[in-house]
């Protein structure tokens, strides 16, 4: 009940576009998620109102309390990772990033062994799911948003000369 009032209340404030509107709304949000912490919903929307509202900290706080993992990872983490870049907080970026990174190219990897294990024990109905799930890692937009933005934030924060630069970006391919 109280999710959907949160709702109805960011809503009304999109249509009237009030930032006072959005503040009530995650004033509300907040004494809903002191009540009920778990509250999925309600963090996913306060995420969004904190980006809207240019709170990054809040925004990244949330973030950390959703406990985002695995699959997720390709599914919501858009929602904090794309408004990243625009923060400047490099170093909380980082970690996310680098998480992010981690899980695609581990999956990846790990989708072939499941592959084989699939076809060695004959579980073919299996194999077109694993498939799949291949085939989403390797055409994810996220995945690409973020390998770029991480390659961005290594350019941005060298600190050597020149050539050890260069060299450091060479090895980046």
């Amino acid at each position: 009940y109280f999710s959907i009032l949160a709702h109805v209340m960011y809503d009304l404030a999109l249509k009237l576009n009030s930032s006072d509107r959005l503040v009530e709304t995650l004033q509300f949000l907040n004494y809903l998620l002191k009540n009920s912490p778990s509250n999925f919903h309600a963090k996913l929307l306060c995420l969004q109102i904190y980006h809207i509202l240019g709170c990054s900290l809040g925004a990244h706080k949330i973030y950390d309390s959703l406990d985002i993992k695995h699959v997720q990872l390709d599914s919501m983490g858009y929602l904090h990772c794309a408004r990243l870049p625009m923060t400047g907080l490099i170093s909380q970026a980082k970690p996310i990033y680098d998480q992010t990174l981690k899980f695609f190219t581990a999956s990846y990897k790990d989708s072939l062994e499941y592959l084989a294990m699939s076809y060695k024990f004959g579980s073919f109905s299996k194999l077109q799911e694993f498939m799949d799930f291949r085939e989403k890692l390797s055409n994810s937009l996220h995945y690409s948003m973020i390998s770029v933005e991480a390659l961005l934030q290594e350019i941005l924060c060298f600190n050597g000369t020149y050539q050890q630069n260069y060299v450091q970006f060479q090895n980046m391919k």
